[in-house]
């Protein structure tokens, strides 16, 4: 097994590609000693689970129902769950009643090494302390979407450093449009703050650039956040993207623009704040 899950030994590009696609998902055995779930049993937490992962290597285009034999199969087992106390989350946030879903397990692939996967998901902090059943719901969903992402990447690594390239390409794209964006509303700003009459602008001269930095910064973020949410699909798919998928609680890939669209929105209203608070 090798770090570097783009340079692992593989065979996908001699096998025909529904094959290299056909993948089993195993039932995760449940340490029930560490189980302490009060909406679930052990035994419906590991179907649960077992649905989600599933779910989601569908999702990335895998074949749960080939004929042939599996040219991947996931196993794994869950070491502790606990939903944590939601009353201590809302008294002493990060300090107490966190939740913990601690799961270790294995990607095989013919004719490789297996490679191993580790995932120790911890919830601190919540509205209102967070509810139980909807955190560990959501580490059920982050759980998924990352085991099947790197099975997917797995089964076809050639495709997936083409893909790192892509997303980089585009996302440095993005960052300059948004650093261009930016500069441009910002120069604006500081302009139009000197136009004021000293009378009407609600800063200092000195206090100005700080101000201006405040502009630009949001800017910058409501520019890259856009950005992110338009980015093709096959870029909030990729594995480096898997990370922001799986903090957004959902496989959809309109539930995640969405998402990104409401914060850029924040962002800009954030801007237009600057500017009404100026005068």
């Amino acid at each position: 097994m090798t770090s570097n899950p783009y340079q692992s030994p593989s065979t996908t590009s001699t096998l025909d590609h529904d094959v290299a696609k056909t993948i089993q998902v195993d039932r995760f055995p449940v340490n029930t000693a560490a189980f302490a779930c009060s909406f679930l049993t052990p035994e419906g937490f590991s179907e649960a689970l077992h649905r989600e992962i599933s779910a989601c290597c569908h999702h990335q285009g895998m074949d749960l129902n080939g004929t042939s034999e599996p040219y991947i199969q996931i196993t794994g087992a869950i070491h502790a769950v606990d939903e944590g106390d939601q009353l201590q989350r809302y008294l002493i946030p990060l300090l107490g009643g966190g939740s913990l879903v601690h799961v270790e397990g294995a990607i095989h692939i013919r004719n490789e090494q297996p490679h191993l996967f580790k995932h120790v998901l911890q919830t601190r902090v919540g509205i209102l302390g967070g509810h139980g059943k909807t955190i560990i719901r959501s580490a059920m969903q982050r759980l998924g979407t990352a085991i099947a992402a790197e099975a997917s990447c797995r089964c076809s690594p050639e495709t997936v450093q083409q893909d790192s390239k892509s997303v980089s390409l585009y996302f440095w794209c993005v960052a300059l449009a948004a650093l261009f964006f930016s500069a441009i509303v910002a120069g604006l700003g500081y302009y139009w703050a000197h136009s004021l009459d000293p009378a009407q602008c609600a800063f200092e001269p000195k206090e100005i650039p700080v101000w201006v930095g405040v502009v630009a910064i949001s800017a910058f973020t409501m520019a890259e956040l856009f950005g992110t949410a338009f980015a093709p699909g096959q870029v909030l798919r990729s594995k480096e993207m898997v990370w922001l998928v799986t903090r957004f609680g959902t496989r959809s890939l309109a539930g995640v623009r969405g998402s990104l669209i409401f914060l850029a929105v924040l962002a800009g209203a954030v801007l237009a704040v600057c500017f009404v608070i100026a005068t």
